[in-house]
């Protein structure tokens, strides 16, 4: 990519980082909301109430936490841009210590991979939350 490409694709994984953050801090306040209404159902004994309440609660927790996921994703894209802006102007030099660097950079190392790994884990550990509080419910 060139540079001025580089600009442009990070100007846009930003701005659709800052949407997602705001996605995220009203989902938060949502989720408030609806435990607040869980706690009063229960109070009130209200049981259809509450069992609706906490129904709510659950589908706002798990878009909270695909929200997170998509965060960490981006935050990393937004990392990796920026470091191909700044590098941008560097050149392959002959030096193979500094081709070493190079290529690290440019294929990721070893801290990007576990970076990579730790988001499917992530993603894993919500999937499997999922499964047992679907199969709770039941």
């Amino acid at each position: 990519m060139s540079s001025k490409n580089d600009e442009e694709y990070f100007i846009t994984i930003k701005t659709e980082y800052k949407v997602l953050e705001k996605k995220y801090l009203s989902r938060q306040q949502e989720l408030k909301k609806w435990e607040n209404r869980s706690k009063l159902a229960e109070e009130n004994n209200r049981k259809k109430l509450q069992t609706e309440a906490e129904s709510q609660v659950e589908i706002i927790r798990d878009n909270i936490k695909h929200l997170i996921t998509q965060l960490i994703e981006l935050e990393i894209e937004v990392k990796k841009t920026l470091e191909s802006i700044n590098k941008s102007t560097e050149q392959l030099s002959i030096d193979p210590d500094k081709l070493l660097t190079d290529l690290e950079r440019l294929i990721g190392n070893s801290n990007t991979m576990d970076l990579e790994k730790n988001i499917n884990t992530l993603k894993a550990e919500n999937k499997l939350e999922q499964l047992k509080n679907k199969i709770q419910d039941d």
